[in-house]
């Protein structure tokens, strides 16, 4: 099977597939009370994508017969996941899954196209991921239900929209464009247009996550070898730890959350631990003996919600740092609805 993320190298061991997002106004209440919840996951469990509720099986998406589902969103009853199947030409065909039945496609399978978010809004559905136009390159795009809303780059360069989230009625996306040097360059839309261009290109960045807060806009992703997380376009210097990278932003009253990883070693002693920060305070989630990563943050009352694993091998989701329960294959979209 080929690699359907041919335009990044970086960061495909761990999987850059973006990680659920959500848009929310949080109280500054310093001692928000517990709230009941279900959470859902998505990941990849013996070659199949498996749809779970609190752990347990909901439905193992079938549809989805030649790659995964990668995104995750609940809204009321209805569980939404984006997915990438291969199609009879042996190109990727993007879709949405609801409730385990094929919504719609969002390509023809002409070229390749790859989604890696989804938010839903009201009665529309939101997608965001690329497809390869007629220069061969990599176009990001979202689309709106089963057309395309915007094309964020104009096929000169690779490009790749990671993360897309809705606040009122602006549609904000994240990814990262190619440059003439060849280097990445990190960026954030807003109603199709470029709002922020988050490095200079003179190396490569990426980002993986959006979340949108009030007026302010955070974005987590990688550049200059490590973690990083950008409020409003610009660099905060979250973290001060090189060898890492981040998936997930989630910000809850003044603060602001971070799931990702921290690289040690090389070659067959590579490994990865995966790890949270608050406010730029790491705390790790699991010890560095594996290929370990955290995919998505979500916050909910008082206690901070992490889910992650190693890649079709074994996931765990955590509760406020400890296990809640372990999984068969890494959770690498997790959403959390309080009850």
């Amino acid at each position: 099977m080929k690699n359907i993320y041919k335009t990044n190298r970086i960061l495909c061991s761990v999987i850059i597939l973006c990680i659920a997002v959500f848009t929310s106004c949080s109280k500054n209440d310093p001692n928000p009370p517990e709230k009941q919840v279900d959470i859902y996951t998505v990941g990849v469990e013996s070659g199949k994508s498996v749809v779970r509720k609190n752990g347990e099986i909901l439905y193992p998406l079938t549809i989805l017969t030649q790659y995964v589902g990668n995104n995750i969103f609940v809204s009321g009853n209805d569980v939404y996941i984006t997915g990438t199947e291969e199609g009879a030409s042996g190109n990727y065909i993007a879709k949405v899954i609801k409730n385990g039945n094929e919504l719609y496609a969002l390509s023809n399978g002409s070229f390749d196209a790859v989604t890696s978010s989804i938010f839903v809004s009201g009665n529309d559905v939101y997608t965001a991921g690329y497809e390869i136009g007629a220069s061969g390159k990599n176009i990001a795009k979202v689309w709106k239900n089963d057309q395309v809303k915007f094309s964020l780059s104009n096929g000169s360069f690779e490009a790749v929209a990671t993360s897309v989230v809705v606040s009122g009625n602006d549609v904000y996306a994240a990814g990262y464009e190619q440059n003439a040097a060849g280097n990445y360059t990190a960026k954030v839309w807003k109603n199709g247009n470029l709002l922020y261009t988050l490095s200079d290109g003179s190396e490569t960045a990426v980002v993986t996550s959006v979340y949108v807060s009030g007026s302010d806009v955070y974005v987590a992703g990688s550049g200059g070898g490590r973690g990083k997380v950008w409020k409003n376009g610009i660099d905060t210097h979250f973290l001060n730890e090189t060898s890492t990278g981040l998936f997930s932003v989630y910000v809850s009253g003044k603060d602001v959350y971070a799931a990702g990883y921290k690289s040690e070693g090389s070659g067959s002693s590579h490994v990865s631990t995966a790890k949270l920060w608050k406010n730029g305070v790491a705390a790790n989630l699991s010890n560095a003996e594996n290929m370990e990563t955290a995919y998505s943050v979500v916050v909910s009352g008082s206690d901070i919600y992490v889910s992650g694993g190693i890649f079709s091998n074994s996931g765990v989701v955590w509760k406020n740092g400890e296990v809640l329960y372990n999984l068969p294959g890494a959770a690498t979209s997790m959403f959390v609805l309080e009850k």
